[in-house]
């Protein structure tokens, strides 16, 4: 799984890092470290040496994107497939003029897509 800093913060500790993959931090400096075999901070600088990086380190092994929203921008173009999850539940944010808005997929050539919509207790 790939996810920014802000994606990575706000995973609760206990849940971290997620269980049974690789998990990628992409940061603007790549400062922190871990000594956790699993987790690997990255920075911005350069997304297609990334992608072949990890592509010759889990060759057949499907990449996730899962959040932010620089990221799914700088992605979204090179995605062929999009696994979409809803969950039907209001958040409260710290103020109301943060909205979370997805990079629109229709101009891109995915492939396939899927979408889930789970309840607050799943």
């Amino acid at each position: 799984v790939i996810m920014g800093k802000n994606t990575y913060r706000s995973i609760p500790k206990h849940h971290f890092p997620l269980k049974d993959r690789i998990n990628i931090i992409v940061t603007n400096s790549a400062t922190e470290k871990s000594s956790d075999a699993n987790v690997h901070f990255t920075t911005f600088d350069d997304l297609d040496d990334m992608m072949q990086d990890i592509k010759n380190e889990c060759p057949g092994k499907t990449c996730f994107i899962i959040g932010g929203a620089m990221l799914y921008s700088a992605f979204i173009g090179k995605a062929t497939k999009l696994h979409l999850t809803y969950i039907d539940k209001s958040y409260e944010w710290g103020s109301s003029d943060k909205i979370v808005r997805f990079p629109s997929f229709l101009e891109y050539k995915i492939t396939s897509y899927s979408n889930k919509m789970y309840s607050e207790d799943e």
